[in-house]
């Protein structure tokens, strides 16, 4: 089966400024803890193959750039020591799955730098078509906040999110699927029963 750009869920983290733009909203932004494996690999080929083998991570077919088909921060890049960091983040891990990305982290050579297994046994929400109600997607409001020092970015002067409900998590995912960010720092939020989700310039994520 082909895979395409179209088809990314996950937001990349292919820089170390996007690593250190995720580590500070992790730690001092949303203040969530979700399960993650950090890594760190020798060679680029040996992180860029090791992410390729975890089963919801693909090439996509129009620009050789990996893609995610689950909600999750992933990527590689090069650190300051010239190792290659390759990072996988998401709240619905199971057990299994981070089990099985670390052995396919430590078969490809990979050595730990941190990781956060999960607390407890996750499902997979699988969504069907059926459950899609893209007319009771609602507005809610918009509303900005200034840019923390710490980021380091003087030029850009706010975040701006659009605020969204809708009755559902396949609902908020194909909104957002079908929504467009193309500017840095904007933010679609989408809330549901089943959690929050949201999209900027690097895809979709678990808000």
């Amino acid at each position: 089966m082909a895979y395409f750009e179209k088809d990314n869920h996950g937001t990349r983290q292919n820089t170390v400024q996007l690593a250190d733009a995720y580590w500070f909203n992790r730690n001092f932004g949303t203040g969530k803890s979700e399960p993650f494996l950090l890594y760190a690999f020798k060679l680029e080929s040996e992180a860029k193959k090791a992410l390729a083998e975890v089963h919801f991570i693909h090439v996509a077919a129009d620009t050789s750039n990996l893609i995610c088909t689950r909600i999750c921060h992933f990527g590689f890049y090069a650190n300051q020591s010239g190792h290659w960091e390759a990072i996988i983040a998401g709240s619905d891990f199971t057990v299994d799955d981070f089990n099985v990305i670390k052995e396919i982290f430590k078969n490809n050579n990979g050595f730990l730098i941190n990781e956060r297994a999960p607390e407890k046994e996750m499902k997979v929400d699988i969504s069907t078509d059926k459950t899609i109600e893209l007319n009771k997607v609602l507005f809610k409001k918009k509303y900005y906040e200034p840019v923390p020092p710490e980021l380091g970015k003087p030029q850009l002067s706010c975040f701006t999110y659009e605020v969204f409900e809708a009755p559902n998590k396949a609902t908020a995912l194909k909104f957002l699927e079908r929504s467009t960010v193309d500017k840095p720092l904007y933010y679609l939020l989408v809330e549901t029963p089943e959690g929050n989700f949201g999209k900027d310039n690097s895809g979709i994520y678990d808000a």
